[in-house]
């Protein structure tokens, strides 16, 4: 069985926090590069989380599980992306 590296994920100025899971860092990295320039963002590591997506035609909404823990406001780094260019 695989682990997953799960991060918060958000960019300096932007309101927006995102949630990233993958195998891998350099999954990571291109996760957050669907959202912009992974070199920009700021992480903070978590150990678990959820939400469920409820789609209806071109409408979404989100939910997220009140047990996932919410980013720490001190916690963020900016990460020093190693091997990905």
């Amino acid at each position: 069985m695989s682990r997953a590296l799960a991060y918060y994920f958000r960019f300096p100025g932007s309101s927006w926090v995102g949630l990233a899971v993958a195998p891998t860092m350099d999954d990571i990295f291109w996760v957050i590069d669907e959202f912009g320039n992974p070199h920009d963002a700021e992480i903070q590591k978590t150990n678990r989380g959820g939400f469920c997506v409820r789609r209806d035609d071109d409408d979404r909404e989100f939910e997220y599980s009140d047990s996932t823990p919410l980013p720490d406001d001190k916690g963020w780094v900016a990460f020093k992306w190693r091997g990905t260019r």
